[in-house]
């Protein structure tokens, strides 16, 4: 029980700490982050001034109020306030902020761009992704370039050899001298975002994608502090999801009404309040347990990088948490499920 009392308290410490460190190769963090050597595996740096210039042979993932990012990496991951990708070379590239700009870069398979103001002028093998206010084409790329956006400039040195497909409300400066396969104009309800709903599709993505850099960055810490929690969890199967949701569907109910009660008495107030701090920990890190639990049931057999497992999880979670409806039943389910985990964690230790 004390362990797990210790995993909850290191957790507040960091949630209240401003800046913090993990290591000095594969992970870093702090108020501001400068990253120029090369990493034979994944690397994970956030700060509020990230800088980043270095070859990862693995997943690169950063995120800062200012991101400078640079180098090679199998995939990129980067998000921001203002996100400026120079000279990157990845497979295949998410990148969100408010102001993004994408110059230089070459990507070999896909690129997937969101922000208020996005200027992507660089180079995909496949296909380009484009969300925004608005948004400034360049560069060339071998298959199709889907935009969401409410202004469209497509620049002069453009090529295009797929499709470029864009919503026909969409105010677009389309050069002459731009070299396009074919042009694809869709009513809003077709291409799947209506172009006025700036202010909701892109919060919404951003806040997704900042919540998702936050709880990344969490279970990565947990899972270099505490490894062995995460092996207690993969050591559960299938059998028990339904135990699992019953007694976190329990607990959500119980744990506040109880903290509640707890806090009404004079002595019991600190009790209540420590009760109700450590719920709401065990709260946010139940779509990080669950993520890990369901992922690791499915390709627990198939990869041995936890890490990487984690990442997939945790991906899949919020790509769905973004789809109407279903939100709604992966959000309440992945939270009982997580707060199961914990209790049965804590009470059942073989």
């Amino acid at each position: 029980m004390k362990k797990y009392i210790k995993i909850l308290l290191v957790l507040i410490m960091f949630t209240a700490l401003p800046v913090f460190a993990l290591t000095d190769t594969l992970y870093k963090a702090d108020d501001s982050v400068s990253v120029s050597d090369d990493f034979n595996g994944s690397a994970f740096v956030a700060g509020n001034d990230v800088e980043i210039d270095s070859t990862v042979d693995g997943i690169l993932f950063s995120a800062g109020n200012i991101v400078n990012q640079s180098g090679e990496s199998e995939y990129l991951f980067t998000s921001g306030n203002v996100v400026k990708v120079n000279s990157q070379k990845s497979r295949d590239a998410f990148i969100a902020g408010y102001n993004v700009s994408v110059n230089d870069s070459t990507f070999e398979r896909d690129a997937y761009v969101a922000g208020e103001t996005v200027r992507f002028d660089s180079k995909a093998g496949r296909n380009v992704y484009l969300v925004g206010n608005k948004v400034f084409v360049s560069g060339t790329v071998e298959g199709n370039v889907t935009i969401y956006a409410s202004e469209i400039v497509v620049k002069d040195n453009t090529v295009i050899k797929g499709v470029l497909k864009y919503s026909s409300d969409s105010k677009t400066n389309i050069s002459k001298t731009a070299v396009i396969g074919s042009i694809k104009k869709e009513k809003n309800n077709n291409i799947g975002v209506k172009v006025d709903t700036k202010a909701t599709f892109v919060s919404v993505l951003m806040g997704k994608v900042f919540s998702f850099a936050n709880a990344l960055l969490i279970a990565v810490i947990m899972l270099l502090l505490f490894p062995k929690l995460y092996e207690k969890i993969a050591k559960q199967d299938k059998n028990t999801i339904l135990k699992n949701l019953g007694y976190g569907a329990l607990t959500l109910f119980v744990v506040p009404i109880a903290a509640m009660i707890i806090m009404i008495t004079m002595v019991g107030l600190s009790t209540g309040l420590i009760l109700l701090d450590l719920f709401i920990v065990c709260a946010y890190l139940s779509t990080i347990f669950t993520s890990y639990y369901f992922s690791n049931m499915i390709l627990g057999n198939k990869i041995k990088n936890r890490l990487l497992v984690l990442l997939i999880g945790l991906l899949v979670i919020y790509v769905l948490d973004l789809i109407p409806f279903i939100s709604i039943l992966v959000s309440i389910s992945s939270l009982c499920i997580g707060l199961g985990l914990v209790i049965n964690m804590i009470f059942n230790r073989k």
